[in-house]
């Protein structure tokens, strides 16, 4: 099972919160081998520097396109 949630854009206030919960609330998931993933039309650098910032530990995907 993977939980994939769509957040509109990286490193504004309700994105990064809920990012944050993602990450903390991870070992929860891990023991019900599930996958978090995270998705919004950033770029993937602007990806990258929010997983990077946030410490996140878990994949982000880009979508420029929303398709």
């Amino acid at each position: 099972m993977s939980p994939l949630y769509f957040y509109p854009k990286a490193s504004t206030p309700g994105c990064t919160t809920e990012a944050i919960e993602f990450r903390e609330f991870k070992g929860e998931f891990d023991k019900l081998n599930t996958i978090i993933l995270g998705c919004s039309a950033d770029s993937v650098e602007s990806q990258a520097k929010f997983k990077a910032k946030q410490k996140l530990n878990f994949p982000l995907l880009s979508d420029p396109d929303l398709r």
